[in-house]
């Protein structure tokens, strides 16, 4: 009984913390906010709140004194709250609170962790829930060059738990994974029933019960997911500085949840590319500043622990005349292989690929879903590439373990492609800015 008590308080936390400060009625105004829903105003403030757990992970500041700072606002905040707006979304606030508390259910009946979990990325979680900083990680086990921003979180919402149990700081993550498809259902101009129905099955065709036992990939599936909703709110005929900024601080989120970060926000540059309302300027300063984001990681763990690693520890790459002898090539088969049962693991890559196909033989032409195409492919080949051009003799147990979940941190842009599908169909009314 105490744990459900413990997963309704955390629940309440969440929602209280990461309402600040964007729900504040004056700021919406002021910022020119009032046009997005609930829960992609809760999608900005957690961009914000995790930007100053981010910051606050260089100095080693008590976890607590956080907390009640935090709290403190965000309960300042209330009184300048429209709560219209919640009233408006009781039901599907009551879901969200079902959806989170089935999951954590499941989470706290099965607390265990997986082998990467419980060799590298909870000793990081240890080292801030101590209140040391990001410098002392060199100083704990596991792999010194991954980032840390997702273990900062999972130790912030543990110690400030009724229970002192590890996962009860892995319940953010789900948290922050629902406000993905809330934002995205909140859209739809249907019925709450529908609106449940087409809900659970976007979580049906994304989720993997695995990556909820101490994996970072259900931070990243969020924060790429997010990426894609801002460029959505991007209009030619107003000013979009907001938004810029707010992709920005995502980006920097991505680079510090996972290596390949840094990889995939090269990818969801395509989308800036190809979006007609950025003007060209913008995107040069865009991507520009991407890459300004990627050295500056780079050259803060070059300072603090005088090296940075790519992939996984001890990972070298073939010499290049290597890549193409007949031995390296006969990886191919195998590694595709695996492509193929990580679509099957997450169906929505079969729903978007059914989805384009039915697209290109009715418009027999692909220039209106080139962005997700060339985004598909890329992140394909680079998924494979990690695995084919490494001199790893033990490459193959690698990519058995975590080719799917490189392909699971990206899934979450092809949520919008789909719904967007839907609309074009006409079968539902949804408002997608393009």
């Amino acid at each position: 009984m105490i744990e459900i008590l413990n997963i309704f308080y955390l629940f309440l936390i969440s929602g209280i913390i990461f309402s600040f400060p964007l729900h504040n009625t004056y700021l919406k105004k002021k910022l020119s906010l009032t046009k997005l829903n609930l829960f992609e105003i809760y999608s900005l403030n957690t961009l914000i709140i995790l930007t100053v757990f981010f910051i606050f992970s260089f100095f080693g500041i008590n976890i607590n004194f956080i907390f009640f700072s935090i709290l403190f606002l965000s309960l300042i905040n209330f009184f300048y709250i429209d709560w219209k707006l919640f009233f408006n979304n009781f039901y599907l606030l009551i879901f969200f609170s079902l959806f989170y508390l089935v999951f954590s259910v499941e989470i706290s009946t099965y607390p265990y962790l997986e082998w990467d979990a419980a060799v590298n990325w909870i000793f990081k979680t240890l080292n801030f829930k101590n209140n040391y900083s990001f410098q002392n990680l060199e100083n704990v086990p596991g792999i010194l060059g991954y980032p840390h921003l997702g273990t900062f979180i999972w130790a912030f919402f543990w110690e400030i738990s009724f229970i002192n149990h590890e996962y009860t700081g892995r319940l953010s993550f789900i948290f922050i994974y629902l406000l993905v498809f809330f934002s995205i259902i909140e859209r739809l101009k249907i019925n709450h029933f529908l609106k449940i129905v087409f809900l659970i099955f976007l979580i049906v065709i994304s989720f993997d019960r695995i990556l909820v036992n101490g994996y970072q990939e259900p931070l990243m599936f969020s924060l790429c997911a997010i990426f894609i909703m801002l460029l959505t709110q991007i209009h030619s005929s107003k000013n979009n500085f907001l938004i810029f900024l707010f992709m920005l601080i995502c980006a920097n989120l991505i680079l510090w949840v996972k290596n390949e970060g840094m990889f995939f926000l090269m990818f969801l540059s395509i989308f800036i590319l190809f979006k007609k309302q950025i003007e060209n300027k913008y995107k040069l300063f865009l991507i520009s500043f991407f890459i300004f984001l990627i050295f500056f990681k780079k050259y803060i763990f070059i300072y603090f622990f005088g090296n940075i690693i790519f992939g996984w520890q001890g990972y070298e790459f073939l010499p290049i005349n290597n890549l193409f002898s007949f031995e390296i090539l006969q990886r191919l088969p195998f590694l595709l292989f695996q492509v193929l049962m990580g679509f099957i693991k997450y169906p929505i890559y079969i729903v978007f690929i059914l989805c384009f196909l039915i697209i290109l033989i009715r418009e027999k032409k692909i220039s209106s879903s080139l962005d997700f195409l060339l985004f598909f492919l890329i992140n394909i080949a680079m998924s494979v590439s990690i695995f084919y051009c490494t001199n790893d003799p033990n490459w193959m147990h690698h990519a058995k373990v975590g080719l799917d979940r490189m392909l699971y941190q990206t899934s979450g842009v092809y949520l919008f492609y789909i719904v967007n599908y839907l609309k074009n169909l006409e079968l539902i009314n949804f408002r997608f800015n393009s």
